[in-house]
């Protein structure tokens, strides 16, 4: 029987075969996209059930039962939370009230200081700047009002979207926990016995990298809290151990623990004009803190504690960081770097040999490629590459 399918030279199959996957790729990523309210608890219950799972894993070996072990994970997590939660609760109560106390002290040193600045200025440039903006505001004001409006309500759909977030997650990792290591059975089980070993290769150096980047982060984030904290109360910040595990939490992000710096500074200024002394040794120490902090991370824990590195260009990271911001937000910046890290493994592992092959001349003297007739007698004996399974039978 005559087919009607074209003839494809060898070539040709390649970029059609690379073509699809390409296409896969575009569809799969928009659906992502599109899914992302939905998608998002899924993948950071993923990544704390990956987080905790050798530890459970491990309890399980030694006879106890992985239900038992995850229930007595949740509840020490809820009990720790808890405790948490009432230390923070008291010591925010007493803080405020000390802020209040100091309040008027802070409210002083601001006015004394717009004071200041305020008579250096002539009346009359004071006056021709509010001349100036009076018809602006006028101009203006109501789109200003507008886009206030709607940042309350993104900020409302967010405060939501974070409510149900806190529901969602937990409950989807206890899941997660309890079946991770039969997942992970299932699928490697039901991979194509042609791609089996490469898919496994690879996964296997996602597995190591992506374990660095979190277990390592989390300790480093400890340590930057810790010596932040330590060092801002030395220099006499005023609530410099909360602000220095702000700095620790924001360092779960690359680049996100430099807005823990401004208040630090803005609390070691306020507090130096409050006593009469000079602001600027205050603040050049306030600043030196962080600044060792990071240099502390960047020369001696990333190396040593981060044993494997994300791989990523520096301005490969930005990038990534900026598009993670847009898809999901903080937790979208906290999960970019591993995506995109992993992205990088399989492109390295799986894409780059494909793409070498496309480039390969075909030698002018080879016979023709098959037709895509579905004919198996006309297969090529040419090895094939990672993207063309071989023939059943062939004892894979």
């Amino acid at each position: 029987m005559d087919s009607y399918l074209p003839t494809l030279t060898e070539p040709q199959r390649r970029w059609l075969r690379f073509g699809l996957l390409v296409l896969a790729l575009v569809v799969l990523a928009e659906l992502t996209y599109l899914l992302s309210p939905v998608l998002t608890p899924v993948l950071a219950a993923a990544a704390i059930a990956y987080i905790l799972n050798p530890a459970v894993t491990w309890l399980e070996r030694r006879g106890s039962s992985r239900l038992t072990i995850v229930i007595g994970i949740y509840v020490v997590g809820a009990a720790a939370l808890v405790s948490l939660g009432i230390y923070a609760v008291t010591a925010a109560v007493a803080q405020a009230a000390e802020l209040q106390a100091n309040v008027a002290g802070y409210v002083d040193a601001i006015r004394s200081w717009w004071s200041a600045s305020s008579a250096s200025s002539q009346p009359s440039t004071r006056a021709a700047l509010l001349d100036r903006a009076a018809p602006i505001l006028k101009e203006h004001g109501a789109g200003v009002a507008g886009r206030l409006l709607n940042s309350m309500t993104d900020f409302l759909s967010n405060a939501m979207n974070l409510a149900s977030a806190l529901v969602l997650v937990p409950m989807y990792a206890f899941f997660f926990l309890l079946h991770f290591n039969g997942m992970v059975r299932a699928v490697r089980e039901h991979l194509p016995s042609a791609y089996r070993d490469a898919i496994v290769s690879t996964v296997t150096i996602t597995d190591r990298a992506m374990a660095s980047f979190f277990r390592g982060r989390l300790l480093v984030c400890m340590v930057i809290a810790i010596v932040t904290g330590i060092g801002w109360t030395i220099v006499g910040v005023r609530y410099g151990l909360l602000l220095g595990a702000l700095a620790g939490l924001f360092n779960l992000v690359p680049f996100m623990s430099m807005l823990s710096l401004p208040p630090a500074i803005l609390f070691a200024y306020l507090e130096a004009t409050q006593s009469g002394l000079s602001w600027l040794w205050p603040v050049i120490l306030t600043f030196g803190v962080y600044a060792g902090a990071q240099a502390l991370e960047s020369l001696v824990l990333t190396p040593l504690i981060e044993a494997r590195q994300s791989g990523l260009h520096p301005m490969t990271t930005v990038i990534v960081l900026l598009v993670g911001a847009q898809w999901a937000g903080l937790l979208g910046m906290l999960l970019a770097i591993p995506i995109a890290s992993t992205l990088k493994t399989f492109a390295v592992q799986l894409l780059l040999p494909e793409l070498r092959r496309l480039a390969a001349p075909v030698h002018p003297d080879a016979p023709p490629a098959a037709a895509v007739t579905g004919d198996s007698s006309e297969q090529s004996a040419e090895p094939r590459p990672l993207s063309e399974p071989r023939p059943s039978g062939s004892g894979s």
